[in-house]
């Protein structure tokens, strides 16, 4: 890894692209790979800000040996900051936890596969990512999957796999028992957004199947999430709103199982296993399509199945109570390699170090209600590419 002189203390600053601006805290992706790596660095002693990029011209860029853009996108102002940096002996890199930067591969992104973006969109979109990417000397990537792919478009970089973690402080504590999850059946899908319905389609009929057969299961979906006939019509099924990511541990702690089905496709391939350990820092075993982040957790906790056979067999594997036990516990001693020592004083750190009040604003508001939420990312939409707009507005007509 690249350092600073050995003159000064090493500082990082973390600058997030968040969609949400100012209160990037509400982000999930802005979370794991700024906050908690902020938090990170500051446990083992070393300095670290976190910014928004529409509020890093408040600093003096010289306080830092390290500035590193999480999900970055081209733009004239990123190509004159990241020549300023180097200009000023700064290391500047780059970090990225998802497929965002081949728009040759565009077409597996879930946005698109949901219907909720063009083909045309996603690609252009990639295309500034993947011109940001090119910038840079030094990435970040969450797993190895996303190292390999960037490697195709830019060898020369250096790359580090960085997976995400967990400060040891935010370890969630274990309300129910094995036994009282065991004998609610409750299956829960966590999907947040309606861009993973794509995924959810590959194991509907046999999830309805299976739960016809086992009346006494539940099948509940928390997420902004269209699904088909086959499962609306099962009163076993519970629809609810996305929630912050704040309140999901409590509705993981009382699920029998947790699903993370998914397409087998390059953007899933190169997706990150934390769907298996915010269930199994709970102790709750997880069902889940086989990539190569989730085969780093392989253990009893973790079913992977490639086919829908292969999933029935995993929910009658967990229906046997003794199984399910071992099961449970080995998906606790699995998700222990998810967190890092953290006492909690390392957010003050962090929080208060600083003047500028925009530095480390870890704050959240409530997202957007659901009745106004689809037309409130409509009005963003179209008043970041108007053009965009209507070609997918009149594109999604001829859809439905």
């Amino acid at each position: 890894m690249e350092t600073a002189s050995p003159l000064q203390p090493e500082t990082i600053l973390y600058v997030s692209f968040s969609k949400r601006g100012q209160y990037y805290a509400n982000d999930a992706s802005a979370r794991y790979r700024c906050i908690y790596q902020a938090m990170k660095n500051s446990a083992a002693g070393i300095q670290s800000d976190i910014i928004h990029i529409s509020e890093i011209k408040k600093l003096d860029l010289t306080n830092y040996s390290r500035i590193i853009f999480h999900r970055p996108r081209i733009s004239i102002k990123l190509r004159a900051l990241i020549k300023k940096i180097h200009k000023q002996n700064i290391i500047a890199e780059a970090d990225f936890d998802d497929l965002l930067f081949r728009p040759d591969l565009a077409y597996s992104s879930p946005t698109v596969l949901s219907n909720k973006e063009s083909l045309t969109s996603a690609k252009k979109n990639a295309q500034r990512s993947k011109a940001a990417l090119l910038l840079f000397g030094h990435c970040h990537m969450s797993t190895t999957e996303l190292i390999n792919a960037a490697k195709d478009i830019h060898p020369q970089c250096r790359y580090t796999f960085t997976p995400n973690q967990i400060p040891s402080f935010e370890k969630p504590v274990q309300n129910h028992s094995i036994k009282k999850r065991f004998n609610n059946k409750t299956i829960r899908y966590f999907p947040g957004t309606a861009h993973h319905a794509s995924n959810l389609k590959i194991i509907e009929s046999t999830l309805a199947k299976w739960l016809k057969k086992n009346t006494n299961a539940k099948l509940h979906i928390i997420g902004d999430i269209e699904i088909s006939s086959v499962l609306n019509n099962l009163e076993q099924v519970l629809l609810s709103n996305s929630l912050p990511y704040t309140e999901l541990n409590q509705y993981i702690d009382s699920s029998w199982v947790t699903i993370a089905p998914l397409l087998n496709n390059p953007f899933n391939t190169c997706k990150s296993a934390l769907k298996f350990w915010e269930s199994a820092a709970l102790g709750v075993p997880v069902i889940a399509s086989p990539n190569p982040d989730f085969e780093r957790y392989y253990c009893d906790g973790l079913e992977l199945f490639s086919n829908q056979d292969e999933f029935e067999l995993a929910l009658n594997i967990l229906s046997d109570e003794q199984k399910y036990y071992k099961a449970s516990l080995s998906a606790l001693q699995a998700a222990e390699n998810a967190y890092f020592t953290c006492p909690i004083n390392a957010i003050k750190k962090i929080t208060n170090n600083t003047s500028i009040s925009s530095l480390n604003k870890l704050e959240t508001r409530p997202e957007t209600h659901h009745r106004y939420k689809k037309q409130y990312q409509k009005f963003k939409k179209l008043i970041r590419s108007p053009k965009q707009f209507f070609k997918d507005s009149i594109l999604n007509t001829f859809r439905n």
